[in-house]
C-alpha cells in the first residue's frame, strides 16, 4: 500500500462506528487484575525469599557446627531422631503461618476489598 492507500483505511476506520463496545469499567477492571497478578507474584516471592533465608540460617551455623564439634552434632541428631514428628510438626506450622502471612491473607484481603468495591452502572 501507498501512503496515500494507507491515509484513507485509517480515515475510514476512524469515521467508522466500532462494532463492539467497551464497559464503562473497563480500565477500572483491567487494573485490578494487573495488580492482583503482580501482588500475588510479589508476594511469593517475599515467601520463597524469606524461606530461603530460614532454611540458610539453619544451614550454615550446622555445618560450621560440625566442623568444629562433630559429637555436639552427633547428639542433636539423635535427639532429632527421638523428636522427629514433633520437630516437623513445628516446622510445617510454622511454614503454615508464614504462608498463611506473607501469601494468603494479603490476597485474600485483596480478593474482598474489590468485591465490595464493585462499581455501581447505569443498569443497576
Amino acid at each position: 500500500m501507498k501512503n496515500d492507500e494507507f491515509d484513507e483505511v485509517i480515515d475510514k476506520a476512524l469515521r467508522e462506528k466500532p462494532d463492539y463496545f467497551l464497559q464503562a469499567n473497563f480500565a477500572d477492571r483491567l487494573t485490578q487484575r494487573w495488580e492482583a497478578r503482580t501482588s500475588r507474584k510479589n508476594d511469593l516471592v517475599e515467601y520463597v525469599s524469606i524461606l530461603a533465608t530460614v532454611v540458610l540460617v539453619l544451614v550454615i551455623p550446622g555445618i560450621v557446627f560440625y566442623l568444629i564439634n562433630e559429637d555436639f552434632v552427633l547428639t542433636l541428631k539423635t535427639m532429632m531422631s527421638l523428636h522427629g514428628s514433633q520437630i516437623l510438626s513445628l516446622f510445617f506450622v510454622l511454614n503454615f503461618v508464614l504462608f498463611a502471612d506473607r501469601v494468603l491473607l494479603p490476597w485474600l484481603f485483596f480478593r474482598f476489598r474489590n468485591q465490595s468495591e464493585k462499581p455501581k452502572t447505569d443498569l443497576q
